[in-house]
């Protein structure tokens, strides 16, 4: 939906989770997100992801 959306103005998504949320991680990278930096904080350990809309993919 947001790449339908935004994609045309937009050439990249940013986004964060958690490394203890596997769920979600999965699911990032399953629909093309990559991991383009990881740091630990008080609370956890987060990973920065980035999915490029600039370059094809099997999602919309």
């Amino acid at each position: 939906m947001h790449k339908q959306v935004y994609a045309e103005k937009i050439d990249y998504c940013v986004t964060e989770v958690s490394s203890s949320n596997k769920p979600s991680m999965h699911a990032h990278l399953a629909i093309g997100f990559v991991v383009i930096h990881t740091f630990t904080d008080a609370t956890d350990t987060w990973n920065v992801l980035l999915w490029d809309w600039t370059r094809d993919s099997i999602y919309p």
